[in-house]
């Protein structure tokens, strides 16, 4: 089993808050100062499920949230507050959302494939972002923080790298 990715989900399930943002945060200090809105995760916000060469985290839908800074939402990500770590970015509906707005998120879904998930199950224990950190830079989107996905796509554009 590949270390990274076993610790990038560990990351996830250990998030605590999801944040809507205006900027793809590189780190948990950049997401705080982008966040639009937030909402601590509730308990059992997580459902794994288990398949062939396939891994899907669950989160479900949060009590609806109020915007405190207004902006353009553009991406949501999970984060662990205690712990100031950024846990996993994904893009959401682009949409501009004015201060007191309800934000409402409904369930979304995590993949992990390829055969080092094949029928894992990984613990729970971990408690309750595709990003790895990588040497490489995006040839196309220009994107010099070396984030990519578990498939090798750039996290900015989704470009193969």
């Amino acid at each position: 089993m590949n270390v990274v990715a076993v610790d990038f989900f560990r990351e996830i399930m250990d998030s605590t808050h999801v944040d809507i943002c205006t900027k793809n945060p590189d780190d948990y200090f950049e997401l705080c100062n982008s966040s639009l809105g937030s909402t601590k995760l509730r308990n059992n916000s997580f459902n794994l499920k288990v398949g062939e060469n396939v891994q899907v985290i669950t989160i479900s839908d949060q009590e609806p949230f109020q915007v405190y800074t207004a902006g353009m939402a553009r991406f949501v990500c999970l984060n662990n507050r205690n712990a100031e770590k950024l846990g996993y970015v994904t893009t959401c509906t682009l949409q501009y959302v004015t201060v007191g707005d309800l934000v409402t998120l409904p369930p979304w879904d995590i993949t992990f494939t390829g055969p080092e998930w094949a029928n894992r199950k990984l613990a729970f224990e971990f408690r309750a972002t595709d990003k790895i950190v990588s040497v490489h830079s995006c040839h196309y989107c220009g994107n010099k923080s070396g984030r990519m996905d578990l498939r090798g796509n750039c996290i900015s554009c989704g470009a193969q790298l």
